[in-house]
C-alpha cells in the first residue's frame, strides 16, 4: 500500500495517539503474482512435455540402478582394500584366531569320537570273547537276535506296532470280481485266423 493512497479521511487523529489508518490491506506482492502465473504458463504450455520428461527419468533410475549400486559397491569395496598396513594386520590376526580356535574345537571333538569309538570295540571285543569262553565251556553261543529282555526300547514305553488290516478276504480275485471261488479262464486260442 503506497502512502499516496491513504486519505485523511483514512486517519484517526486522537489525543496522544499516532495516526494510523482505519483499515489496514495485506497486499500479495507482485514478484509472487508474477512467478505463479509463469508457472501456470509454462505447465499449461509444457505440461505433457514434463510428464513425459519425468516418466523418462524414473525409467532410466529403473533401468541403470543396478548398475550404479554395483559401481558403488566397487568404490566401497576399494575403500575397504586402500586401508593402512596396521589395520589390515589386526584383521587378519583376528581371522587366523578365530580359524584356530575353530580347529582346536574340531579336533576336540573328533579326539572325543574317538575315543567312544575305541571303547565300542573294546566292550565288543570283550563281549566277543566272553562268548567265546562260553562257547569252550558247553554254553553255546549267544542268540545273534535280541531277546524282549535286552531291549531297552520296548521297556521304555514305546508303543508296540500295529497290526496291518486288509480290507479285502483272502479268496479274493480282482479277475473274477467277486471271492467265491470260481477260476477264470482265458478263453481257448484256435489255429484259425481267419484269413
Amino acid at each position: 500500500m503506497d502512502d499516496a493512497d491513504v486519505t485523511v479521511e483514512d486517519i484517526e487523529d486522537g489525543p496522544g495517539e499516532h495516526n494510523h489508518p482505519k483499515m489496514l490491506v495485506n497486499e500479495t506482492p507482485d514478484f509472487l503474482i508474477g512467478a505463479y502465473q509463469w508457472g501456470v504458463m509454462v505447465i499449461q504450455s509444457y505440461g505433457w512435455f514434463i510428464v513425459a520428461a519425468i516418466l523418462l527419468l524414473i525409467y532410466l533410475k529403473k533401468r541403470f540402478e543396478p548398475t550404479l549400486s554395483a559401481m558403488h559397491r566397487r568404490k566401497e569395496d576399494q575403500q575397504y582394500l586402500n586401508i593402512d598396513p596396521e589395520t589390515a594386520r589386526k584383521r587378519q590376526e583376528a581371522m587366523e584366531q578365530s580359524r584356530r580356535r575353530m580347529q582346536e574345537e574340531h579336533d576336540a571333538k573328533t579326539a572325543l569320537a574317538k575315543e567312544q569309538q575305541k571303547l565300542r570295540e573294546e566292550q565288543k571285543r570283550k563281549e566277543k570273547i566272553e562268548d567265546w569262553d562260553k562257547h569252550q565251556r558247553g554254553g553255546g553261543y549267544r542268540s545273534k537276535i535280541k531277546s524282549v529282555d535286552e531291549e531297552p526300547s520296548s521297556s521304555q514305553g514305546q508303543p508296540k506296532p500295529k497290526p496291518k488290516t486288509t480290507y479285502r478276504s483272502d479268496d479274493y480275485n480282482p479277475l473274477t470280481g467277486t471271492s467265491s471261488g470260481a477260476t477264470f479262464r482265458p478263453p481257448r486260442r484256435s489255429g484259425n485266423t481267419g484269413g
